[in-house]
């Protein structure tokens, strides 16, 4: 068997040799990807992020998108979680991450949001079943399958609303005074 060191690329066409998948290897244009990967293991895989730019009908390289909570995230909340042992607030951390995407609906742990907040399948587990045991979430677990989580928002308790206190007004403007 031969060895293709891509020398006869430019002398065979499709006609003489059928296009072999030597050549298609050669002839393969760069990745384009419209998802971004954050935490990928094979960092050697050449990735591009591109757009189409409407005015010029050319493809342009789009910039990195920046992950983000999208909150608001109830502070007593995330006190309890960080009051818990081992990786319970990471986990909470990573709960609310999925909960902003998912529209408030229930939704899978997904193994990205534990590795993007290096959190070990067991740690998780165990951070899972005490934020379940404190109230803040409710987990639907089936055999074989990643739980299916929803984080709990209770309304909390609003300070009551004070009466102004005259002593602390401050003197109307009266437009005299330098």
């Amino acid at each position: 068997m031969e060895q293709d060191d891509g020398s006869d690329w430019a002398a065979c066409t499709g006609v003489t040799c059928g296009l072999q998948p030597h050549h298609l290897r050669l002839a393969a244009s760069p990745v384009y990807s419209y998802m971004y990967i954050s935490n990928s293991r094979d960092m050697a895989i050449p990735v591009k992020r591109v757009r189409l730019n409407p005015s010029t009908g050319q493809l342009e390289e789009a910039p990195v998108p920046h992950l983000f909570l999208k909150g608001p995230i109830p502070l007593d909340w995330l006190s309890k979680a960080a009051e818990m042992p081992g990786k319970a607030l990471a986990l909470g951390l990573a709960l609310w991450w999925l909960h902003g995407m998912s529209k408030d609906a229930p939704f899978k742990l997904s193994k990205k949001a534990t590795d993007l907040f290096d959190i070990s399948r067991d740690a998780g587990y165990d951070a899972l079943r005490r934020l379940e045991s404190a109230g803040l979430i409710s987990v639907i677990r089936a055999p074989g399958r990643r739980p299916n989580v929803e984080v709990l928002i209770k309304k909390l308790a609003q300070p009551p609303i004070r009466a102004p206190n005259p002593q602390l007004e401050c003197p109307q403007d009266d437009g005299l005074s330098v």
